[in-house]
Parts: C-alpha cells; structure tokens; sequence
C-alpha cells in the first residue's frame, strides 16, 4: 500500500538548504550515488496542514542526460519518502540496479529482487511481521510491488516499506515510511461496518455542505462503494489513534460529476474509538 498526499502544484517555492541537505541524505540512503540531485521545492499539501518537498533525480548516464525521476520528502519530520524512478512498461535507465539480479518471470523471483534491495538499503524491514508481492498492472506490465509490514494486536503499525521491481529487474519505486512498530492503543470501539456506516454519513454530509443538495444515505450507497479494510495507528495531535482505512470509488454504473472517477479510490479514515471522519485530503469531515 503505497500513500500519496494530495499537493498544491501552484504553490511551489524555493527549497531551503537543510530541505536540499534532507533530500540529499534520503536519495543517498535510497540509492547511493546514483542520481544526481535536481531542482527542489517546497510544496503544501491541499486540504491539511502538511508540507512536502518535491525534487527531481538526473541521470549520471553518458548520453542519458535528459533522463528523470520525481520524488517527495515530507517536512519537516522527515518521515515519508516516496521516489518514483519509472512508470513505465518499457523500462528506462532511471531504474536503479540491484546487485545480482536478472530480468524476473514470477512473482517470487521479483520479490527476492526487492528483498536483497531491501538488505542493502533497508535492513530494518527484516523484521517485519509480514511481507507481500503483487504485480502492478493486469498482467503485471509493471513489475511487482513488495510491500513489508508491521502489526500489533491486529492494527497496522506506522513503520512501512514499499519496493516495486520492473520487469528489468530493476528498483522502479520506493517509498518508506518511518515510525514505531508498536505503539500502545486504545481498544478499537468499532467494527468495519460501524466504520463504513459513518463513511457513508460523512460522504452526505459533505456533498451537502458543498452545494450537492440532499442525498439519501441510500442514494449514495448506490452511487458509491465504501469499504473499510484495516486498523492502523495514526499520530493525531502527539497521541495514536486506531484508526480504520477505508476505501471510498464510485460504482462504474453511476458516472457522476464528482471528483472521483468510475473505479478510482479515494482513501478516508475512521477514528476506531470516537467515529471522527477524515475525507480523502485527510481534512475532518463533520456529519449532522
């Protein structure tokens, strides 16, 4: 599972030097000397008060130079790395080596790809309660994504680390989330369906509160799919919360004028404890 936060691409500025010096250290740790560093920018995130710095990767190639790589640093904690090296079925020399490894044909062959990356750059996932590969893409057009993942007493804990391997066998995205790997909670006081049901009441509250009139609970059950699939511990305010995740897409029959798109999913999350709603810009959502 990798997170994207919605940014504000008007709002770009200058980054300062111990942003630069950050990226620097989080691109070294990734890949080495690989890459030489680009341009680097300050960015908002749209809808709740977070700041990510963005910045390009060049290709130290001979005859490559036009070559790049995006990524993003969150600021200032730090705590979120997210590269995108290559995004495409036919692989391009921005995607990072890894000692040893051969184009892979299954899903195991990518994961022992990501694995040793893991070992040379990560060595801490190693301790991870659990590990997954799945291919990106129908037919894996994009390789595979390893995802390692850590949990407690059955609540995805914030320390994450995903890999994805191209069909070259090279490192296409990383995205590494630090954090604990166990943190003490208070007792989840709603199922998914709870989760799901308040979901579905903060969806019409908010369609109201922006102009969209009214619409039954029914109605919008019919329009959308809302699905809550695991607990996670979120830092709210300095204290961990349980917290449902729960993806939100509109059913391929009901096109709307809405900002989703049929079969595109918007990620909302439930307070485990409280029921207190945050919509997809992680922005509380305050239900009648």
């Amino acid at each position: 599972m990798v997170t994207f936060i919605h940014v504000d691409g008007t709002s770009l500025s200058a980054a300062g030097s111990s942003q630069r010096q950050a990226v620097e250290r989080a691109v070294t740790e990734a890949f080495g000397d690989r890459y030489e560093l680009g341009q680097v920018y300050e960015q908002p995130c749209v809808g709740t008060a977070c700041t990510n710095v963005v910045f390009t990767l060049l290709s130290r190639d001979n005859g490559q130079s036009e070559a790049f790589s995006n990524g993003s640093l969150s600021w200032p904690d730090k705590k979120h790395l997210n590269v995108l090296l290559d995004d495409s079925d036919r692989p391009s020399v921005m995607g990072y080596p890894v000692t040893g490894a051969k184009a892979p044909l299954t899903e195991q062959e990518a994961y022992k790809i990501a694995q040793q990356y893991m070992r040379e750059h990560y060595r801490w996932a190693k301790d991870a309660v659990e590990h997954k590969t799945y291919p990106v893409g129908e037919k894996a057009e994009l390789g595979w994504m390893t995802s390692w993942r850590w949990l407690h007493d059955d609540v995805l804990m914030p320390r994450m680390l995903d890999v994805q391997v191209n069909r070259a066998g090279r490192v296409s995205q990383v995205a590494v989330t630090l954090g604990p790997t166990r943190v003490k909670l208070e007792k989840a006081k709603l199922d998914a369906g709870q989760a799901e049901e308040v979901v579905r009441e903060g969806l019409v509250a908010q369609y109201q509160a922006n102009g969209g009139g009214d619409l039954s609970k029914r109605q919008l059950q019919a329009r959308y799919q809302v699905e809550a699939f695991t607990l996670k511990a979120a830092e709210r305010d300095g204290t961990w919360r349980p917290e449902w995740l729960a993806n939100v897409s509109m059913r391929p029959e009901e096109p709307g004028a809405d900002s989703l798109e049929p079969g595109e999913a918007e990620m909302w999350r439930v307070d485990a404890v409280n029921g207190q709603v945050y919509d997809g810009t992680d922005t509380p959502v305050k239900a009648d």
